[in-house]
């Protein structure tokens, strides 16, 4: 063995390979981010061993249909969003906002990027929702500023 195979095995060794990657494990993070900030960000969570739990409208998130496609897809919004589950609510319905606030109640992360004022249009702010989950991380991700 070479002394930079000694280095790396001494460096990363099998057992800890496993802390490296679920670092986050039992994590729940609510995805409702679009495009590439939010996703990329979350991606990297469900990377390290969170539940990614991302939540689309029925026509799907904006990426799906962006290309380059491979079979139809997104290779862009597989790269993006591999490692997630993926969630259909409208928002718009109470039904949907309520089964929203349901998954807050279990949440230790919420990411949104939408723009500013849509959270709380649908009364999902954290101002309207801190009560039912006061630990709740919300995270806002802009890309040209609130």
């Amino acid at each position: 063995m070479t002394k930079l195979e000694e280095a790396l095995a001494t460096t990363i060794a099998a057992d800890d390979e496993g802390n490296l990657t679920r670092s986050f494990d039992g994590l729940r993070v609510l995805d409702f981010s679009t495009t590439i900030a939010g996703p990329h960000c979350t991606r990297m969570l469900a990377d390290m061993g969170a539940e990614v739990i991302k939540i689309e409208p029925s026509e799907g998130e904006t990426m799906r249909t962006r290309p380059p496609l491979r079979n139809n897809c997104s290779t862009a919004f597989g790269q993006l969003n591999i490692g997630k589950q993926s969630l259909v609510l409208d928002l718009k319905s109470p039904a949907g906002v309520e089964a929203v606030r349901r998954l807050i109640a279990t949440a230790d992360v919420l990411v949104e990027n939408f723009r500013p004022g849509v959270m709380r249009r649908l009364k999902l702010d954290y101002a309207s929702v801190r009560d039912i989950n006061p630990k709740l991380i919300f995270c806002s991700i802009s890309g040209y500023g609130q």
